[in-house]
């Protein structure tokens, strides 16, 4: 598979140690920069976005999450579909 896209975001970590690891300040989640790959195809008439992002193992996982494919979709230039 070649992904088209590739681009790496800032990523709130929500894990349950996020909060320990904010230098105390609770509330506060540190910011980590995660790899994505994606690429854009036609479902239903239209585009989706079939995206991974890599985890620290450097396992590539699906991206399930509705708000980050959307950021992924407006960051594909000229919406290329494969």
């Amino acid at each position: 598979m070649i992904w088209p896209h590739t681009t790496v975001l800032p990523v709130e970590r929500t894990d349950r140690y996020a909060d320990q690891q904010a230098e105390g300040v609770r509330g506060i989640r540190p910011i980590v920069y995660k790899n994505f790959r994606w690429y854009i195809e036609m479902f239903d008439g239209r585009p989706r976005v079939v995206a991974e992002h890599q985890q620290q193992n450097g396992k590539w996982v699906a991206v399930r999450h509705p708000d980050r494919l959307v950021q992924l979709l407006a960051l594909t230039p000229d919406r290329e579909v494969s």
